[in-house]
C-alpha cells in the first residue's frame, strides 16, 4: 500500500524506533516533514509545519502524548496512536482513533496511517 505524497511527523521518543517509522514511511511514499521526542517539540512542529498525519507514541518519556493528541483533534488533523501502552490508557475522546501496537509495526504501520488519513477526508 502507499501512501505517496502524505505529509507526516513522527512523534517518537526512541531514535531507533522513529527511524524504523521514517524510514517505513518514506519507503511507502510519504514525506517525513518533522520528527519530535517531547510534547513540547511535538506542540512546536505543529505550530511550525504543514501535516496531513501525525504517528503519535503515547508515553513519551515521563509524559503522556495526550495534550498533542487534544491539539491535533481541534485542528481536524489525523493520526495513529504508535505505543507499546495499553489501549486502555487512552481518554475516552481518542479510543476512535487507530492503535498500533509496537509489536505490529512493520505490518501495520503503512495500512493503518492511509486507512486514517482516508476516513479523515470523508466528510462527518
Amino acid at each position: 500500500m502507499k501512501i505517496n505524497g502524505l505529509r507526516v511527523l513522527v512523534v517518537e521518543d526512541s531514535p531507533f524506533l522513529a527511524e524504523l517509522i521514517e524510514d517505513m514511511l518514506t519507503e511507502a511514499g510519504a514525506i517525513v516533514v518533522g520528527s519530535a521526542s517531547s510534547v513540547d517539540a511535538a506542540l512546536n512542529e505543529l505550530r511550525a509545519r504543514s501535516v496531513d498525519l501525525v504517528c503519535l507514541d503515547i508515553m513519551l518519556g515521563p509524559e503522556l502524548s495526550f495534550a498533542v493528541a487534544d491539539a491535533l483533534a481541534a485542528q481536524r488533523i489525523p493520526f495513529v496512536f504508535v505505543t507499546a501502552c495499553d489501549a486502555k490508557i487512552v481518554p475516552e475522546r481518542h479510543r476512535r482513533q487507530p492503535l498500533i501496537d509496537k509489536m505490529d509495526l512493520v505490518a501495520r504501520l503503512v495500512a493503518t496511517c492511509s486507512a486514517a488519513r482516508a476516513s479523515a477526508a470523508v466528510p462527518a
